[in-house]
């Protein structure tokens, strides 16, 4: 998938407005899922969604899971790709499952987030 694609636009100045070939960025959203738990009892959690330019969303879900504190090295994940277990193939590039070392506790309680 490209993170960016063409656009037509119309520019305009006082004098006069043409028609013209642009780029604008590609924005999409990226849910981060957790495979969390003892090696017999795998748990899945889904942590975010966030909108992103499509593109090293391995590393993004990575980043953001060590900027929450989720992991502090990478041995506290086992593997991190697209899952495999949504409908369609534009979804499926579009959620991330980080399967963590089951020595990592995590407490799905303190990522709850309600709004209103």
């Amino acid at each position: 998938m490209s993170s960016v694609v063409p656009h037509k636009i119309e520019r305009r100045t006082s004098a006069h407005a043409e028609i013209r070939d642009d780029l604008i960025v590609v924005e999409e959203p990226l849910e981060i899922r957790l495979g969390y738990g003892p090696v017999g009892d795998r748990n899945q959690l889904s942590l975010s969604v966030t909108m992103r330019t499509p593109g090293n969303d391995e590393e993004l879900a990575i980043g953001f899971l060590y900027s929450e504190q989720i992991i502090s090295s990478a041995s506290d994940f086992l593997s991190v790709k697209y899952c495999d277990d949504v409908g369609k193939q534009e979804q499926r590039e579009n959620v991330m499952r980080v399967e963590l070392a089951p020595y990592v506790k995590l407490d799905p309680a303190l990522f709850k987030r309600n709004f209103y």
